[in-house]
């Protein structure tokens, strides 16, 4: 079920009014019950890994709490780990391995057929995999108690809002909420209709319209040129930001409507002093699980810059992989890596001279990193390494500034100057305050509402962020 769908417009205040009718001991069981519709609408036999996913992480940590020493909960843990890892390494990664594995034999003259499974992708599996583990993880360590009542654990695993696409949550910010006594506030319908119109608009007006371009330049990249793959890479930048916040927004809205605080999963990520600081305004919920469940551990106290350096492109690599199982994705987090590392280098060496003018610290080193970003979105848009030559080879050997070559062969020239406004049009959100507060507030669901009815593409597309 998607957001922008005429089957959730309908589902959700439905559930909503449901929510608040039952008594409050057993709203669990009413979300619990939406949460699984929800989930599958899509393809109702993948609830099955939803439920054994859950099954054996519930079990698991109520096994790992009844000893004292971590070593007597590491079988367990590590049952934890092997299941779900193995059940999204099977459906995500298999035939990757398998036909990369065949391609290095046949270098070695090894005959091998690889053994491939073109499955679907269950939707939101590499969310509600790090979820979980999350859970089990903090009760290994010792900083969060098993949740022992069953059905408030498999909600907070299934909630619909975040399932799919995140933010991913953990057990002990999440279940509190679950379990706890939901008073709904004014401030809290004003701050999630407010939020979900501005997820809608993002998604509906921005990324969906900005798409139309993006995908005429890479429906084939080698007769495109340069300028028209550079404004691509640009507009796609704009398209994954907004698809992928929107849905966050609208998550966290909907949420917020049943009495839920989700974190959030951007803080206005494209303007920023480095890739370090882009990594932790941009999907925060996943860069922070990275950081303490697998950085944090690895660097240790005080680390030298060396080792830092490489456990931050190990990290970068696995962020790049967990998008997806190619190596184009894979790339664009070795890239972001070495940039990440080449920047603590130079940050940290005194022999390179600091500039400290103004103009160069606020708008000259920001539009740097803002370049690289989007060149970098290349190897994250690219279905192949070849297409990712291509397009770099058009960028820097095939570029003439002219609007004859931006819009060469794009014939709706009136969709492409509409692209155009709604990229500054997105720039004034970023000055919204964290609350969404607004002196008139029903004029601004009224133009919001009125955006999305004129402007909103109504194809029902796809948000980005459910391919992975």
């Amino acid at each position: 079920m998607l957001f922008n769908s005429l089957h959730f417009l309908i589902f959700f205040p439905v559930v909503l009014i449901l929510y608040y009718m039952v008594n409050k001991n057993w709203r669990w069981i009413m979300l619990l019950a939406a949460s699984y519709y929800f989930y599958m609408s899509w393809k109702p036999e993948y609830a099955i890994l939803l439920l054994a996913s859950t099954g054996i992480d519930y079990w698991a940590g109520l096994k790992m709490s009844s000893f004292k020493k971590k070593k007597d909960r590491l079988p367990y843990l590590l049952m934890s780990l092997g299941s779900n890892l193995g059940i999204l390494f099977y459906f995500k990664y298999f035939t990757f391995f398998s036909i990369n594995i065949h391609e290095v034999m046949a270098e070695l003259g090894v005959t091998y057929m690889p053994i491939t499974h073109y499955i679907l992708l269950p939707l939101g599996i590499s969310f509600y995999t790090f979820q979980t583990l999350s859970y089990s993880l903090d009760i290994y360590n010792g900083n969060a108690k098993p949740e022992r009542h069953f059905g408030y654990f498999a909600l907070y695993v299934s909630f619909f809002p975040q399932l799919i696409a995140g933010p991913i949550e953990r057990s002990s910010h999440l279940i509190p909420q679950l379990k706890g006594k939901i008073q709904l506030r004014m401030e809290d319908i004003r701050y999630g209709l407010n939020k979900i119109a501005l997820g809608f608009f993002k998604k509906l007006v921005i990324a969906d319209n900005v798409s139309v371009f993006v995908d005429y330049v890479f429906m084939d990249l080698s007769i495109s040129n340069g300028l028209q793959v550079f404004v691509a890479l640009i507009f796609f930048g704009v398209q994954i930001f907004c698809d992928f916040s929107g849905y966050t927004d609208i998550a966290i809205g909907s949420a917020r409507l049943l009495g839920i605080n989700l974190i959030e999963n951007f803080n206005r990520p494209y303007w920023v002093k480095s890739f370090r600081d882009f990594w932790s305004r941009w999907h925060m919920s996943l860069t922070q699980w990275i950081f303490i469940y697998m950085q944090y551990p690895m660097l240790g106290y005080r680390p030298e810059l060396w080792r830092r350096f490489w456990v931050n492109l190990l990290v970068l690599a696995t962020i790049g992989f967990w998008h997806g199982a190619n190596w184009t994705f894979l790339s664009f987090g070795i890239f972001h890596g070495l940039v990440i590392g080449t920047q603590d280098l130079i940050s940290a060496s005194p022999r390179i001279p600091k500039i400290h003018l103004q103009v160069y610290r606020k708008f000259v080193i920001p539009m740097w990193n803002l370049i690289l970003v989007f060149l970098s979105v290349l190897m994250f848009r690219a279905q192949s390494m070849e297409e990712v030559w291509i397009g770099y080879r058009k960028i820097f050997f095939e570029f003439n500034l002219s609007m004859a070559d931006l819009l060469s062969g794009f014939t709706a020239r009136t969709t492409f100057l509409l692209i155009c406004f709604l990229c500054l049009a997105l720039i004034p959100t970023a000055l919204f305050n964290r609350e969404l507060k607004f002196r008139y507030n029903l004029l601004y669901l009224t133009v919001m509402f009125v955006v999305v009815i004129l402007l909103g593409q109504d194809a029902s597309q796809q948000f980005i962020y459910f391919q992975f």
